[in-house]
């Protein structure tokens, strides 16, 4: 169910998410200076999991898939490089066109909930902020990415973060749970919900994102497990190299159309997008800016192939937040130039 309408953006910017979201986005350009171009997410991996999932299509076993898929790659992978078990084994028993309109629908799924949350605002505004959430709503849908978990993920991730509301959390925590079920790498998604809910003093909705976070972790660990018992050679440790956050933006924009855009101008876009989630004043805004720029600096520290596509696992809620960077602005000058007032108050007794 999706919950009662809210405005885009609130009246006004609190003073603590102006400070944090000035704090972020200089930290992240400042990243991005420093660490030069990114690589863009692919290759190899793609590649690995699409062969996974064609031969599990073709009635191979999944972890047979996994280790034949090792071979073929040249020997030993990391276990991030391979995908987990749900999606190759869901997307083998789908033709590859009705797998990709089902991609299409999740798409248009977070469409759906995002124009119900924006139907306070007003008609221009409210299209605008619809084509900023397409550019990234648009990253995960490539052909290329049907096979690729986070492509999947990163739609539900989109799903619980914009349906979240008071009092309706029920839905964005199956989504979130669908989501971690897929890749392992929408983890962090559950952990912010969890602090957020907790913080608020929200227990029972805090016990139900756990709960979550919980079935997801038992359902990696029956992999971890699995993968351990497969012949040794197959799996080898992750890369010491870390990707840094110019691959994040290349993960975020992929395939889309601010790809186009050159790196240093792409990766500012990003950096906006950041600052306008984490300077909105509404309680979701703190969410989704905290999963955002938890993805961004995870990716960016980091190095762990599970993490090589948080940029797709952030890119669909990511450019909607340039529609809040306008607000943003108009209250960090409003605070620079208006000066503090003092009201002296006096009490005359008779």
């Amino acid at each position: 169910m999706i919950p009662p309408a809210r405005p885009l953006a609130p009246a006004g910017f609190s003073a603590s998410g102006r400070a944090g979201g000035v704090a972020a986005m200089a930290t992240f350009a400042a990243l991005m200076l420093l660490s030069g171009s990114g690589t863009p997410v692919g290759g190899g991996d793609i590649d690995l999991r699409a062969q996974v999932t064609d031969a599990v299509r073709h009635g191979a076993g999944y972890y047979d898939a996994v280790a034949e898929a090792a071979r073929g790659a040249g020997g030993a992978v990391p276990a991030g490089a391979l995908p987990d078990p749900a999606a190759p084994i869901i997307l083998s028993n789908l033709p590859g066109w009705l797998a990709y309109i089902l991609l299409w629908s999740l798409a248009l799924l977070v469409m759906i909930v995002w124009n119900e949350r924006s139907k306070t605002a007003g008609r221009g505004r409210r299209l605008s902020s619809t084509i900023l959430l397409a550019l990234g709503v648009g990253a995960c849908l490539h052909p290329g990415l049907a096979s690729v978990p986070e492509s999947w993920a990163g739609l539900l991730i989109a799903v619980a973060l914009i349906a979240r509301g008071p009092d309706r959390w029920v839905e964005p925590a199956a989504a979130g749970l669908a989501a971690s079920v897929l890749t392992p790498a929408a983890l962090p998604l559950l952990i912010v919900m969890v602090a957020a809910a907790l913080r608020e003093g929200a227990r029972r909705e805090a016990l139900g994102w756990a709960l979550a976070a919980g079935g997801a972790l038992l359902v990696l660990a029956f992999h971890l497990v699995a993968l351990e018992n497969m012949r040794a050679g197959i799996l080898t440790a992750a890369s010491a190299a870390t990707p840094g956050p110019a691959a994040f933006v290349a993960g975020a924009i992929m395939y889309g159309p601010i790809s186009l855009l050159p790196d240093w101008l792409a990766g500012g876009l990003v950096a906006a997008s950041l600052w306008g989630w984490a300077a909105r004043a509404e309680v979701d805004g703190g969410r989704t800016a905290g999963v955002l720029i938890l993805y961004a600096l995870l990716a960016s520290f980091i190095a762990d192939p599970w993490l090589s596509y948080a940029g797709v696992l952030a890119a669909a809620p990511l450019f909607a937040g340039l529609g809040f960077v306008p607000g943003a602005l108009r209250a960090a000058w409003t605070a620079a130039v208006t000066r503090p007032r003092r009201i002296t108050v006096r009490r005359l007794v008779r």
